[in-house]
């Protein structure tokens, strides 16, 4: 017989168990039927049974063989993490005496990391091809329970992408997850219906994801460390040597809620800190109010759906938009309502406040509105028909606004320059995309920043509108940049590179491989640019060169949470739903 798959060792089994009751039930019967045909039907069952025994004897050999190998390729993988390990301690403790200098020590780190990390993850694989064998060895043969184990691994992928997608979106992963029910169309375009569907979920998911702000001036909104997006935060990060790394202060995940239980993921949206208070919004419908120092709940706000916008703070109050299209006006310190303004659209664009006046968009819509900060009233609204998701900008009497929509085969992202005062439009700059960009704007006293989904970088003159410079690469950029007094940061996730670039030009200065991408802003504060990758890596940089300083790893995921800096502390969330406090070791 052909070369069968292990795969078909159940099926055999189930063949061979329906075949045995077959034969017994024939022999019941023997002194009933003709025997010319008992005979005809004993042999063909018992060719079956012989053949089944044959094949499943071969297979479950070479399953065996199969195991043993790589039981043993899984034992010589984990003494190479092993034995990484060993050498991590020994560099660090060279290090730390002083017979290492920093740069051999970064490039040994480095190189035992990837070591550590190629062997975690060739081990890993090998596993997995394990319980694999595992799983055909001992299954039964129920092909029915088979197809069923089948049918619930699939569905669980879905119900991940539908935990990462907004309320609004549930019904995507719903009609996928249904789709799955009938099992008529062929396993490879069911596997490219999921992994289509995994994709978008991830894609979705990153455009209302999580990530950190501080306030910072009289103004208060603070996302991005300024009202301007800028990324630069005029506060202190930890305050540690090269090769140190920080500590965890305490750890935040809001208390179990009926929403959550219904499977939604358990992401933050952008965190405002300000007088010892984080707080931050969560796909619950909440928004929270938690003590720095301590990581406890002060209290806690109940929306109508989910929020996604970074809590905007002026004075004594927090405004929050939420999925329910409202914007919240709240007491900081107790939690108290109010005001709150429907705008008739679900608000992901986190809102801009100055001096009196809160800005605001509706997603569908695609209208701004200006609110006053007291009472909620209208004072004026600017329509452009086209989605806004991405955070609005404010500097110098301007709000910037980037809306989205596709025309001609290519995504389209538009960006509007509006007067503060009137509400009126003095300029506007049209960008083609591959796909959508939802980089938020960043503004300087010269440009507006906005970074492209397929590796361009653009810089548009405040003044006229118009482009001043770009800079291209391989791979995506995904983020929104950041900018200080000269430089501007960008992350490219597709060649898991951050780059440093002159502002007034777009000359490249230096790069850092962070070997894993890089889906989140980067952010600049006293010096040093820290950076996220999404395999759970925070990166301290020297700004002006690039060198690196330090790094630290958790356990978590981090697919869109900006680091934030704030009173030597650096607030940062992962996609599990977790948000960390990190601090250096002489911090009380």
């Amino acid at each position: 017989m052909p070369d069968r798959p292990l795969a078909d060792l159940p099926s055999l089994k189930d063949e061979l168990a329906e075949t045995r009751e077959l034969l017994q039930r024939l022999n019941a019967k023997k002194d009933e039927i003709d025997s010319s045909r008992y005979e005809r039907l004993a042999s063909r069952y018992q060719e079956t049974l012989d053949t089944c025994k044959t094949a499943i004897e071969t297979l479950t050999e070479e399953g065996e063989t199969r195991k043993l190998e790589l039981e043993n390729r899984l034992a010589h993988q984990q003494d190479l993490v092993e034995e990484a390990k060993e050498e991590l301690d020994e560099v660090t403790s060279l290090h730390e005496a002083g017979a290492l200098d920093d740069d051999t020590y970064r490039e040994d780190r480095r190189r035992l990391r990837r070591k550590k990390r190629t062997a975690e993850k060739e081990a890993s694989s090998i596993d997995r091809q394990l319980r694999e064998i595992n799983f055909y060895l001992t299954e039964t043969g129920d092909v029915s329970y088979t197809k069923s184990r089948v049918r619930g691994r699939v569905k669980g992928i879905v119900d991940g992408v539908k935990q990462l997608l907004p309320r609004g979106m549930q019904h995507v992963g719903t009609l996928v997850s249904e789709s799955l029910e009938g099992w008529s169309m062929p396993v490879s375009r069911r596997a490219g219906l999921i992994i289509g569907a995994t994709l978008l979920g991830i894609s979705l998911a990153a455009w209302f994801g999580s990530s950190v702000t501080v306030t910072n001036g009289a103004d208060g909104s603070a996302y991005r460390g300024s009202i301007a997006r800028t990324g630069y935060y005029d506060a202190p990060g930890p305050d540690l040597r090269t090769g140190e790394a920080p500590v965890v202060r305490w750890m935040f995940t809001p208390p179990p809620t009926s929403e959550a239980d219904e499977g939604y993921d358990l992401a933050f949206s952008p965190i405002s800190v300000q007088d010892g208070v984080a707080y931050a919004g969560h796909r619950d419908g909440n928004l929270y109010a938690v003590d720095t120092n301590t990581g406890q709940r002060i209290w806690n706000f109940q929306t109508g759906d989910a929020v996604f916008t970074a809590p905007a703070i002026s004075g004594e109050n927090v405004y929050i938009g939420s999925l329910d299209g409202r914007l919240y006006s709240l007491n900081a310190q107790s939690g108290d309502k109010i005001w709150e303004f429907d705008t008739g659209s679900r608000i992901f664009a986190s809102p801009v406040v100055h001096d009196g006046v809160i800005y605001v968009a509706g997603e569908e819509s695609g209208t701004t509105y200006a609110l006053d900060t007291d009472t909620g009233q209208e004072l004026w609204r600017f329509e452009t028909d086209e989605r806004i998701v991405s955070t609005l900008a404010y500097r110098d009497g301007r709000v910037y606004v980037t809306s989205h929509y596709r025309g001609n085969d290519m995504y389209k992202t538009r960006v509007t320059t509006i007067e503060a005062a009137s509400g009126s439009e003095i300029w506007t700059h049209i960008i083609d995309h591959r796909s959508a960009s939802l980089s938020a704007p960043v503004v300087d006293s010269d440009h507006v920043y906005i970074s492209g989904a397929y590796g361009e970088m653009l810089a548009i003159s405040v003044d006229t509108g118009e482009r001043a410079w770009s800079f291209s690469t391989e791979g995506e950029i995904r983020t929104s940049p950041a900018v200080d007094d000269t430089r501007v940061y960008i992350a490219n996730e597709g060649q898991k590179t951050v780059h440093a670039l002159a502002s007034d030009t777009g000359e490249e200065i230096w790069r850092f491989d962070t070997e894993a991408e890089v889906s989140t802003p980067i952010s600049i504060a006293n010096g040093r640019a820290y950076i996220a990758s999404q395999a759970g890596r925070l990166y301290a940089l020297d700004a002006e060169s690039g060198r690196w300083i330090w790094e630290h790893e958790i356990e978590g995921n981090i697919f869109w949470s900006a680091p934030t800096v704030a009173n030597r502390t650096i607030y940062l969330a992962d996609v599990q739903g977790t948000l960390y406090a990190f601090s250096d070791t002489d911090r009380e």
